[in-house]
């Protein structure tokens, strides 16, 4: 009785998953979408490139632009999602004009789930106004980061770029967030455990995105612990005195925690400071801040390091950089305002074509469709060799993506993809704008990254330091150009070269 018990389960869920499989092959709306036909049947074709493929995974991103290259402009990639390499809708996707669900698609294996409180408290913290306010503490790091190169770099043995402006961005967040930096900037090796730790974190979420029961049994990130630390201290979970006619600003933990307090009562005793906030909600804060480290740290440093050993490189075009800044820079140690830095052409084309070609955030970006969709590919494949015109409809729910990956290395918009070409991003000395809506380093519309203003402020500002006090001093140590392209999902970092990507400091 119990063997006939498990052969009726056994074959009824060989059936299930028989039926389903034939579903989504032939019956499923998306059935007639080109793709893989693993991808189509099951998500674990992501997942296998995502954990397994590679020295750390995080390969689906290039696995999707060799799709691309074989299906065309259009993939299906999850029994329920596509993906588009078309820069034209993908402008439409990640604008207002397509009706969504409100859902974001955008690096779902990291950004934690937080209330719409949370969300709104922190789009505000990070808001153009409130980078702009604390404009000094860029600067600060910035001019720190420079002389700490010049101090103990000069000279010494090859410094690693992307080790050396992790500790700048980690630093310049931590503080700007928890009003405590973590202070790697004074480790003179620029060795910080934070950057290694950032990307097992990295590793981790991404596996947790196809297992979420792996959470159960991983250890907790040495990061976040020490983040929980930092929201559970007692300078964090006291109320700021009220008494003092301008206050010391906030914290972004200290701010979250007020917004989830109630209004003080007029019962509450005077001398009672004390927060009563459940662990769950603690843990939620901390989790938050660590997934802003994360989505922070590793673009802006690859960029950075990214835009360093191209100028390094090609010395016209650091040759155009330093005269473009001279006349607004008298002083290197102390650089002008944010705003001025902003409104110089090339030094902004500069920084575009290093968001370029580091991707910034390269996970999936898009929504969920709450009507149907109907979209041309002028190209498709009819898996003869040839191509022509077919229109296919996305019904309600589909998941539809795109990534900077893939429009930024889209040859019809950006030709000769692969190379670095500032002059890219200018006509007749002027910027082009109408190129800028291609550029997505940190998504674009209701789904942006939160923190991309402080992002862009602090490449502005560290890249313009290092132009005007380091980069003379500076040479490319034993790094080829190849080994500075973007082909993984882990935020641009650089598949064989990250390692590599050294410079020597030569002494004044």
């Amino acid at each position: 009785m119990a063997w006939s018990a498990v052969f009726v389960i056994s074959l009824s869920a060989f059936s299930y998953y028989l039926l389903r499989v034939v579903y989504r092959l032939f019956i499923h709306p998306l059935s007639e979408l080109p793709g893989p036909k693993l991808a189509a049947v099951t998500s674990l074709y992501q997942a296998y490139y995502d954990t397994l493929v590679g020295r750390d995974g995080g390969c689906y991103t290039t696995q999707v632009v060799q799709m691309h290259k074989r299906y065309g402009s259009i993939v299906r990639t999850g029994p329920n999602e596509v993906h588009v390499n078309d820069p034209d809708f993908a402008d439409i996707l990640l604008s207002a004009k397509l009706k969504t669900t409100g859902k974001h698609l955008y690096s779902r294996n990291l950004f934690v789930e937080t209330s719409s409180q949370v969300r709104d408290t922190t789009a505000q913290y990070f808001s153009a106004s409130a980078v702009i306010e604390r404009e000094s503490l860029i600067h600060r790091y910035a001019q720190k980061f420079c002389d700490q190169v010049e101090a103990n770099w000069a000279g010494e043995s090859p410094l690693d770029l992307v080790d050396a402006y992790s500790c700048f961005a980690v630093d310049l967040l931590s503080d700007y967030c928890l009003s405590k930096p973590f202070t790697t900037l004074d480790d003179r090796t620029f060795k910080s455990s934070l950057r290694s730790q950032c990307l097992a974190d990295i590793k981790a979420a991404r596996s947790s995105q196809y297992f979420p029961f792996a959470r159960i049994f991983a250890p907790r990130s040495p990061l976040l612990t020490t983040l929980l630390h930092q929201t559970t201290s007692t300078e964090l979970t006291t109320r700021p005195s009220q008494s003092t006619s301008s206050p010391p600003r906030l914290s972004l933990i200290q701010t979250l925690i007020r917004t989830s307090l109630p209004p003080r009562s007029s019962t509450t005793p005077s001398g009672s400071s004390a927060i009563a906030l459940n662990i769950t909600s603690l843990n939620l804060y901390a989790e938050h801040i660590h997934s802003l480290l994360l989505t922070f740290t590793v673009p802006v440093s690859t960029t950075l390091a990214l835009a360093t050993h191209q100028l390094l490189s090609h010395p016209r075009f650091l040759a155009r950089l330093r005269a473009d800044l001279t006349p607004y820079v008298l002083d290197p140690t102390h650089l002008p305002p944010m705003e001025t830095l902003r409104k110089i052409p090339y030094m902004t084309a500069v920084l575009h074509e290093s968001l370029r070609l580091s991707c910034g955030i390269t996970g999936q970006i898009g929504t969920v469709a709450a009507e149907p969709v109907v979209y041309t590919d002028e190209k498709a494949r009819d898996g003869k060799g040839g191509s022509g015109k077919k229109e296919y409809v996305l019904p309600p729910g589909t998941r539809i993506s795109t990534s900077s990956v893939s429009l930024h290395s889209n040859a019809s918009v950006f030709p000769e993809p692969a190379r670095f070409a500032p002059q890219r991003w200018l006509h007749d000395g002027k910027r082009r704008e109408n190129l800028e809506k291609y550029l997505i380093p940190f998504g674009r519309g209701e789904g942006r990254y939160v923190a991309a203003e402080l992002a862009m402020s602090a490449l502005y500002v560290c890249l313009a330091a290092v132009v005007m006090r380091l980069a003379a001093k500076m040479k490319v140590h034993d790094t080829s150009v190849a080994d500075v392209r973007s082909r993984r999902e882990d935020f641009g970092k650089f598949l064989q070269g990250v390692e590599r990507a050294r410079v020597v400091v030569r002494e004044s």
